[in-house]
């Protein structure tokens, strides 16, 4: 049986208007600004245009993102990457 951990890291593809929901949830959870969320997603920001995190942060940062009946699910690829 494989196990997946709440801590291994995951690869998220959103859209653009995922990117911007991003942006925006970070700025309001962190009170960041602007251009302080656009450094923190750059750094997560992986070679292929995805957002590496730990699942568990995706959860608590973008969980309002991710509901039953949002077009987000549909339009958002993850990739689970295993041990961190």
């Amino acid at each position: 049986m494989e196990v997946y951990n709440l801590n291994y890291e995951v690869v998220i593809y959103p859209s653009e208007r995922g990117w911007n929901k991003i942006h925006k949830a970070l700025r309001s959870e962190y009170d960041l600004s602007e251009d302080e969320a656009k450094a923190w997603v750059d750094k997560r920001r992986t070679d292929d245009d995805g957002f590496k995190e730990q699942l568990w942060t995706i959860m608590q940062d973008h969980h309002a993102m991710f509901y039953n009946g949002t077009d987000c699910l549909k339009s958002t690829e993850m990739k689970l990457i295993g041990d961190i």
